[in-house]
């Protein structure tokens, strides 16, 4: 069995995260935890859908608990399903992030430019792969919200040593007052569970963890 985390790799690096592989005995009560933490959560649990964008959280200035911060989670949401494995017979770990970013000012625009390493051992056979990345950034333009879709060529996986993968993700037209929003899915060999963080390095208005 696996065990599945993300982290911040350094406090230098706050856009970089790590997906690793533990042993999920030491966490196994996590699996009895089912977790919603909401801090300022006035929309219905549609609005956190991906792809639904609301107009007041474009012409939104500053976050309204903290107007210093450059940006925002307007939410965090991860999810596991278990699969069976048909090659194997064994199980998988489907796990998906969501997140959608409000972006205030330039000094948090280092956010459209996002890394995770996944921790995949070399010749291992058991490694965690990407099902499938999307991305989208919002800005309004002339009263008008206007979507741009994240291209193939914004997303690079490369080897980064013989036990890490690295992916790149760059977000397009991103700028003061921008949204990026982005899904990303990935196939685990065994049992996994992530760790959780319902707090980020930028404030979190909506997380959740199912």
């Amino acid at each position: 069995m696996t065990f599945f985390s993300n982290i911040y790799l350094s406090q230098n690096n706050l856009n970089t995260f790590v997906f690793k592989q533990h042993n999920i005995m030491k966490h196994l009560t996590i699996l009895l935890l089912f977790i919603t933490i909401t801090n300022v959560n006035s929309f219905g649990k549609d609005d956190y859908k991906y792809g639904k964008i609301m107009p007041e959280e474009l012409s939104e200035k500053y976050y309204k608990t903290d107007s210093l911060t450059g940006a925002a989670f307007l939410y965090n949401i991860g999810e596991t399903e278990t699969i069976i494995n048909h090659s194997t017979f064994g199980l998988n770990t489907i796990y998906t992030k969501r997140a959608k970013i409000k972006i205030y000012d330039k000094n948090a625009l280092s956010l459209a430019n996002q890394t995770y390493v996944l921790y995949n051992e070399k010749f291992s056979g058991n490694d965690i792969a990407i099902s499938s990345i999307k991305g989208k950034t919002y800005n309004m333009e002339n009263g008008k919200i206007v979507e741009y879709e994240l291209p193939k060529s914004a997303v690079r996986l490369d080897r980064l040593d013989d036990y890490h993968d690295i992916v790149h993700i760059a977000f397009n037209n991103v700028r003061e007052g921008s949204i990026i929003e982005y899904e990303i899915k990935l196939n685990i060999p065994g049992v996994s569970i992530p760790d959780w963080y319902f707090q980020e390095r930028y404030p979190v208005k909506y997380s959740e963890f199912l």
